[in-house]
Protein backbone atom coordinates (compact mmCIF):
# COMPACT_ATOMS: atom_id res chain seq x y z
CA UNK A 1 0.00 0.00 0.00
CA UNK A 2 2.78 2.45 0.86
CA UNK A 3 4.62 1.57 -2.35
CA UNK A 4 1.52 2.44 -4.40
CA UNK A 5 1.37 5.87 -2.79
CA UNK A 6 5.09 6.34 -3.36
CA UNK A 7 4.87 5.36 -7.04
CA UNK A 8 1.77 7.50 -7.55
CA UNK A 9 3.53 10.48 -5.97
CA UNK A 10 6.60 9.88 -8.12
CA UNK A 11 4.51 9.72 -11.31
CA UNK A 12 2.68 12.94 -10.40
CA UNK A 13 6.00 14.65 -9.69
CA UNK A 14 7.53 13.55 -13.01
CA UNK A 15 4.46 14.68 -14.95
CA UNK A 16 4.51 18.06 -13.18
CA UNK A 17 8.21 18.56 -13.97
CA UNK A 18 7.69 17.62 -17.63
CA UNK A 19 4.78 20.04 -17.96
CA UNK A 20 6.85 22.77 -16.32
CA UNK A 21 9.75 22.20 -18.71
CA UNK A 22 7.39 22.17 -21.69
CA UNK A 23 5.82 25.49 -20.71
CA UNK A 24 9.01 27.27 -19.61
CA UNK A 25 9.72 28.30 -23.21
CA UNK A 26 6.12 28.84 -24.21
CA UNK A 27 6.20 32.04 -26.23
CA UNK A 28 3.28 31.10 -28.38
CA UNK A 29 3.62 32.20 -31.98
CA UNK A 30 6.52 34.57 -31.23
CA UNK A 31 9.50 32.45 -32.25
CA UNK A 32 13.00 32.65 -33.68
CA UNK A 33 13.55 30.83 -36.99
CA UNK A 34 15.38 28.46 -36.98
CA UNK A 35 14.92 27.50 -33.36
CA UNK A 36 18.20 28.10 -31.51
CA UNK A 37 19.47 25.08 -29.60
CA UNK A 38 21.67 25.19 -26.55
CA UNK A 39 25.32 24.95 -27.29
CA UNK A 40 24.74 27.04 -30.36
CA UNK A 41 27.51 27.31 -32.85
CA UNK A 42 29.41 30.59 -32.88
CA UNK A 43 28.13 31.33 -36.36
CA UNK A 44 24.45 30.82 -35.50
CA UNK A 45 22.18 33.54 -36.77
CA UNK A 46 18.44 33.60 -37.38
CA UNK A 47 17.06 33.44 -40.91
CA UNK A 48 15.78 37.01 -41.15
CA UNK A 49 13.98 36.49 -44.47
CA UNK A 50 12.00 33.51 -43.16
CA UNK A 51 11.23 35.39 -39.94
CA UNK A 52 9.99 38.42 -41.91
CA UNK A 53 7.76 36.16 -44.03
CA UNK A 54 6.52 34.35 -40.90
CA UNK A 55 5.55 37.53 -39.05
CA UNK A 56 4.07 39.10 -42.20
CA UNK A 57 1.83 36.03 -42.52
CA UNK A 58 1.03 36.00 -38.81
CA UNK A 59 -0.13 39.63 -38.72
CA UNK A 60 -1.46 39.98 -42.28
CA UNK A 61 -4.66 42.06 -42.23
CA UNK A 62 -4.65 42.34 -38.42
CA UNK A 63 -5.40 45.56 -36.59
CA UNK A 64 -2.92 47.06 -34.14
CA UNK A 65 -5.22 46.29 -31.19
CA UNK A 66 -5.14 42.59 -32.05
CA UNK A 67 -1.34 42.57 -32.31
CA UNK A 68 -1.01 44.35 -28.95
CA UNK A 69 -3.48 41.91 -27.40
CA UNK A 70 -1.44 38.94 -28.65
CA UNK A 71 1.82 40.46 -27.38
CA UNK A 72 0.24 41.00 -23.95
CA UNK A 73 -1.32 37.53 -23.99
CA UNK A 74 2.06 35.83 -24.37
CA UNK A 75 3.84 38.33 -22.09
CA UNK A 76 6.10 39.56 -24.89
CA UNK A 77 8.05 42.72 -24.19
CA UNK A 78 7.29 45.45 -26.74
CA UNK A 79 7.84 49.15 -27.35
CA UNK A 80 6.08 51.75 -29.46
CA UNK A 81 8.37 53.38 -32.02
CA UNK A 82 6.82 56.52 -33.42
CA UNK A 83 3.09 56.54 -34.00
CA UNK A 84 2.72 53.51 -36.22
CA UNK A 85 5.50 51.05 -35.31
CA UNK A 86 5.90 48.38 -32.66
CA UNK A 87 9.18 46.71 -31.78
CA UNK A 88 8.87 43.45 -29.83
CA UNK A 89 11.32 40.96 -28.40
CA UNK A 90 11.48 37.32 -29.39
CA UNK A 91 13.55 35.01 -27.22
CA UNK A 92 14.37 31.43 -26.38
CA UNK A 93 15.40 30.38 -22.86
CA UNK A 94 17.78 27.51 -22.22
CA UNK A 95 16.37 26.05 -19.01
CA UNK A 96 18.03 25.19 -16.56
CA UNK A 97 20.97 27.28 -17.83
CA UNK A 98 20.32 30.94 -16.93
CA UNK A 99 20.74 32.22 -20.48
CA UNK A 100 18.49 33.18 -23.34
CA UNK A 101 18.91 34.07 -26.98
CA UNK A 102 16.86 37.08 -27.99
CA UNK A 103 16.37 39.74 -30.62
CA UNK A 104 13.86 42.29 -31.81
CA UNK A 105 11.30 42.50 -34.60
CA UNK A 106 9.90 45.85 -35.75
CA UNK A 107 6.56 46.00 -37.55
CA UNK A 108 4.68 48.90 -39.10
CA UNK A 109 0.99 49.72 -39.36
CA UNK A 110 -0.85 51.78 -41.95
CA UNK A 111 -4.24 53.21 -40.97
CA UNK A 112 -4.24 50.95 -37.90
CA UNK A 113 -3.74 47.73 -39.90
CA UNK A 114 -0.52 45.72 -40.19
CA UNK A 115 1.48 46.85 -43.22
CA UNK A 116 4.93 45.24 -43.15
CA UNK A 117 7.88 43.94 -41.17
CA UNK A 118 10.45 46.75 -41.03
CA UNK A 119 13.45 45.04 -39.46
CA UNK A 120 14.66 42.00 -37.61
CA UNK A 121 17.83 42.40 -35.64
CA UNK A 122 19.90 42.89 -32.52
CA UNK A 123 20.14 39.16 -31.80
CA UNK A 124 22.46 37.81 -29.15
CA UNK A 125 22.91 35.61 -26.10
CA UNK A 126 21.83 37.24 -22.82
CA UNK A 127 22.99 36.00 -19.42
CA UNK A 128 22.13 37.37 -15.97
Amino acid sequence: MNFRKLWFGLVVFVVAVLLFLKNINSTGPFVIIPDPLFSMFEDYSPDKEKMADYYAGLFNGREAEYVIFELDRYDVRYFFEGGNRIEFEVSKSFFPVPARYSGFVMIEFKDGVFDRVISIGYFGLVTP
